[in-house]
């Protein structure tokens, strides 16, 4: 049913865009954990911050990159 309310262009449109999310998320998330050091004094509350604001941010390109 949601199928026939959106039009083909912008359900493809919104796949890219969570696909980019995604991927940028993975990322993100790989990037933290290989360099985080072992001794850092940020807790995991200060990390989950840093990856939210992150996240948003591959959020608006993936956004801008489908051209919504």
């Amino acid at each position: 049913m949601i199928n026939s309310l959106l039009r083909p262009h912008l359900r493809l449109a919104l796949g890219m865009a969570a696909i980019l999310l995604a991927s940028g998320t993975l990322a993100r998330l790989a990037f933290m954990l290989w360099f985080v050091p072992v001794d850092s004094g940020m807790s995991w509350i200060d990390w989950s911050g840093a990856f939210w604001l992150g996240m948003r941010f591959d959020l608006r390109v993936a956004l801008l990159m489908v051209g919504i």
